[in-house]
């Protein structure tokens, strides 16, 4: 399997119309890329884990943009065993001279999912879930907070499994809750419903509000939404509702769902309070991460049974293949010229690379 790459010319700011954000990815094999947002576009090489690629002991994700250069990532191999090997890192200077630190470690970061920065107490908001795999004891299933200043790791929420259905159980993706109100967040819990079926993965899935205290960082969790079809109006449940994406200026949000391999726009109104759900696009492989572009209101999306990355139109009627033959396990955007500006360079010359 091979990606191959061609030079390119960064587009400039001045005179240019408004261009597509670009798209910063972490992948499978443990290195870290940037894409130009195009059509059949470029990637270049920005980082790779110090132990080398494919480390065993690695397995980057969660990216977050923080400022500058700085992004944060989770590292945890699944199933997570060892928990000394579940970090929150810090990459600073990402497109020159990139640096690696550890931000946290160790219970109760085991198993990070979605991470999102919360700049009022300056913590990533980080979903943990080890999965039912993993041989970890005592065993933390919820949400932390990772202050990035100086490292402090806070329970924000603690799962309870005894707690009935609908729930947060097996928790994936996170964004802001709808009326952008401070510290309020929308959560997909993956098998936390009460319909479906009763069997591993068969749960319906679940949106769940998580409001934290900036003073205490305790977090309460209440169930917004169970994606029955009773509750949907759709013609069967969500059963593997992992990404979630709020659309900027409204209350709608995103979803992949993948049990449908399909995308999803659901919308609330700014108490909360679930509008209706309507599908965006289906008939992929399998549905993976996904990102709403402001620039130009489209949606970046990963296919990870095709091993594709996309930019599909808001109303689902147009899609063009941005990369193929990638194993992207995170990504973000990140505004064109910012990187043109961070790279200072005119253009990218991008290596043939194999795998």
């Amino acid at each position: 399997m091979k990606t191959s790459m061609i030079a390119i010319a960064l587009m400039s700011a001045a005179g240019a119309a408004v261009a597509q954000q670009h798209v910063v990815f972490a992948t499978l094999q443990d290195q870290i890329f940037v894409h130009d947002g195009q059509a059949s576009g470029a990637q270049t090489l920005l980082y790779t884990n110090p132990n080398g690629a494919n480390d065993p002991d690695v397995n980057y994700g969660g990216l977050v943009r923080g400022p500058g250069e700085t992004f944060w990532l989770h590292s945890a191999p699944r199933p997570i065993q060892d928990t000394a090997n579940a970090r929150i890192l810090r990459l600073d200077n990402l497109f020159g001279g990139a640096t690696e630190t550890v931000l946290a470690s160790n219970t109760p970061v085991q198993q990070p999912a979605g991470m999102l920065f919360d700049p009022t107490t300056r913590n990533l908001i980080t979903i943990n879930n080890p999965g039912s795999t993993a041989n970890v004891n005592p065993r933390f299933e919820g949400v932390i907070g990772v202050n990035v200043d100086d490292g402090t790791v806070s329970t924000i929420f603690e799962e309870n499994p005894n707690d009935p259905a609908p729930r947060y159980f097996a928790a994936a993706g996170i964004t802001m809750a709808a009326g952008m109100n401070p510290n309020e967040y929308f959560i997909t819990s993956v098998n936390g419903g009460a319909g479906g079926t009763p069997t591993p993965n068969g749960e319906s899935s679940v949106i769940v509000k998580l409001t934290v205290d900036p003073n205490t960082l305790n977090g309460t969790v209440e169930t917004v939404l169970d994606l029955t079809a009773a509750n949907t109006g759709l013609a069967s449940d969500l059963t593997f509702t992992r990404a979630i994406e709020k659309i900027d200026g409204t209350n709608d949000y995103l979803l992949s769902d993948a049990a449908d391999n399909a995308i999803y726009r659901a919308s609330f109104d700014a108490a909360g309070n679930y509008q209706g759900i309507s599908l965006v696009r289906d008939g992929f492989a399998s549905a993976g991460g996904l990102k709403y572009d402001n620039t130009d209101g489209t949606i970046v999306f990963y296919d990870p049974g095709a091993d594709e990355l996309y930019r599909i139109s808001l109303d689902g009627s147009t899609i063009e293949t941005l990369a193929s033959n990638v194993e992207i396990n995170s990504f973000v955007l990140i505004p064109a010229p910012g990187t043109a500006a961070l790279l200072g360079l005119g253009g990218l010359v991008a290596a043939r690379r194999r795998r």
